[in-house]
């Protein structure tokens, strides 16, 4: 049949190829979601935290970083992006942010500083194995450097906002992302 009428086999294979392209433009342009990482998946649905900021070093601290002055702008970004700040004292399920800072001079780096924060999430978290709830660090970034002490502060309270509005980003992501079918109240 195909033999006696060239036409009909030159349309039946532009319409093959035209299915084949319709097709192809069918599928996602997108490929789905990225699965987040397991540290950043654990902050899913956090609506509430304690908050904890150490004490400055010395050297740091003289040089005019103030570990209380941290603890408020942090304490408000936080609150800013939506989340409840509770005292340390609340109830100890709920997760504790915790800020480490760590920084000071170095006699082969004259006119240097030192710095390093360490942000960590502690959650309680049921261990399988041993069928024990653990009070464990589910969230952990740090950030080091060594700038002259003239610009170390500038540096290092725009490094502890990044740090700070990374967590929130994060949080962000990891609720986003969650499980279909789970709701933001199964996530805290």
């Amino acid at each position: 049949m195909f033999r006696k009428q060239p036409g009909v086999m030159i349309l039946a294979a532009a319409l093959i190829l035209a299915l084949a392209g319709l097709w192809v433009a069918s599928a996602p342009l997108m490929p789905r979601r990225a699965v987040a990482p397991d540290d950043v998946r654990s902050l899913s649905g956090i609506k509430k935290l304690r908050l904890r900021v150490g004490t400055m070093p010395p050297q740091l601290h003289e040089a005019g970083l103030d570990d209380k002055e941290i603890a408020g702008q942090w304490r408000r970004a936080l609150i800013e992006a939506g989340f409840e700040v509770v005292d340390d004292d609340a109830d100890p399920a709920t997760p504790i942010l915790e800020l480490s800072i760590l920084g000071g001079g170095d006699k082969g780096v004259p006119g240097g500083l030192a710095f390093s924060s360490t942000v960590l999430l502690w959650q309680p978290m049921h261990l399988e194995r041993t069928n024990e709830t653990l009070h464990v660090p589910t969230y952990h970034r740090v950030v080091a450097g060594m700038e002259p002490k003239e610009t170390m502060i500038e540096t290092a309270k725009n490094v502890l906002n990044a740090q700070v509005q990374g967590f929130i980003g994060d949080v962000r992501i990891a609720s986003l992302n969650a499980e279909p079918g789970q709701t933001e109240d199964d996530q805290s």
